[in-house]
């Protein structure tokens, strides 16, 4: 096969998939756009060598061939999604324009379970608005989907400094820059909660996220309604209670891995792709994070509106570390918490930088993002008011 038709075909000669995700690319057989089998088609496996025929490409087209009959139109106009090029040598530019204006007049709702959309299809709830993507089927349970947030939702500490007695610093030092042990942290209880009074100490020593005890006290929560207060009652009649596998500090650099009960939650380093911490995995990838670029993630447009593009205003008395406002970069994005804990030390907490690598900062940093996952049953009737671009919505 000539190296026109592998690229005809959206292969690249010499590249492979990659052998324990079927479908998936690996990072050096990514496709441009201009090259790739269907560069007309929305489904969101923008780099998938075998666009199309892949398990997660099948599952966008499934979904699109079951809406057409919506428009009285045949399961062959699907090309005109994929490959209007091939449409309009098919049928004239003519026959093509019609169909895109049939498909226009008979839109009409489509209603299915949450279960079969594909990975990394758009779902918002009605009542927040929040947006979230599709990261798994099936991950944490049958029956049970998990949605990642679309974008950074805001800027949140992981956990506030504590009154706890300290161990040898500079180690040991959560009182002055909080716990790094999520299940019994902050954001963990904040996250979970459906009430205006949310906090409760996990542990003596524990204290809420109130300025004071935050590293720039530009983000307490303390006072703000729990997460789930703002969704929908569909939405929260479908969350999916599962078993998270966390690790947790057991020393200076060492660990263990245990699990805690959540719907809501952070996600871990192995479930982003991006290895295993001291060697203990996290849960396993998710579907989502084989996409290479998915990591990226910008705050959402409320976020914006209301920051621009500068989380905390300078103050220099702080110093330099702590004094230079922290400033937003469209081009790439911006730094979110992981649920996994850097070891060596009790307080530090790791993190997704904006350019794709790990890092880690204290647990009581409060212009650092965050980007869920939530857990929702499969079964969950969701709506989508369109084709072209679907976007579902809950509630």
């Amino acid at each position: 096969m000539s190296a026109n038709m592998l690229i005809e075909h959206g292969l690249i000669p010499g590249q492979t998939l990659c052998p324990d995700e079927p479908g998936m690319e690996n990072s050096s057989s990514i496709i441009p756009d201009t090259q790739r089998m269907n560069p007309n088609c929305p489904c969101e496996a923008r780099t998938c060598p075998l666009h199309g025929f892949c398990e997660y490409c099948v599952q966008h087209h499934a979904e699109l061939n079951r809406a057409l009959p919506c428009f009285d139109l045949g399961e062959h106009c699907h090309f005109q999604h994929c490959k209007t090029d091939v449409m309009t040598e098919l049928y004239g530019a003519e026959a093509v324009a019609g169909l895109a204006i049939a498909k226009e007049q008979k839109t009409r709702k489509i209603h299915l379970p949450l279960g079969e959309l594909g990975i990394s299809r758009i779902v918002y709830d009605a009542k927040s608005g929040i947006r979230f993507r599709v990261a798994a089927q099936d991950h944490y349970g049958p029956g049970i989907t998990t949605l990642l947030t679309d974008c950074i939702i805001g800027v949140r500490a992981l956990d506030a400094a504590e009154t706890a007695e300290e161990g040898r610093a500079p180690y040991e030092n959560s009182a002055k820059f909080g716990s790094n042990n999520y299940p019994l942290s902050n954001l963990n209880q904040w996250l979970n909660s459906d009430r205006d009074d949310w906090f409760s100490p996990t542990h003596p020593g524990d204290q809420p996220p109130e300025a004071g005890r935050l590293v720039y006290n530009e983000q307490p929560y303390a006072a703000k309604p729990g997460f789930l207060t703002r969704f929908s009652q569909a939405f929260r009649d479908a969350l999916a209670p599962a078993d998270i596998p966390v690790v947790v500090r057991t020393g200076r650099g060492t660990g263990e891995l245990t699990t805690f009960r959540a719907c809501a939650f952070l996600p871990s380093r192995t479930e982003m792709n991006k290895g295993d911490e001291l060697g203990l995995a996290e849960g396993k990838t998710l579907p989502i994070f084989y996409d290479h670029y998915i990591f990226k993630a910008k705050p959402s447009a409320e976020q914006y509106e209301k920051y621009g593009r500068t989380w905390n205003p300078e103050q220099p008395e702080k110093g330099l570390l702590f004094g230079s406002p922290h400033l937003y970069d469209p081009k790439f994005g911006w730094w979110y918490y992981m649920r996994t804990p850097s070891t060596l030390y009790n307080y530090m907490v790791r993190v997704m930088s904006p350019y794709g690598s790990v890092s880690f900062t204290q647990a009581n940093n409060d212009v650092v993002g965050i980007r869920p996952l939530v857990n929702l049953r499969s079964d969950l009737i969701v709506e989508d008011d369109g084709v072209e671009s679907p976007v579902y919505r809950i509630g």
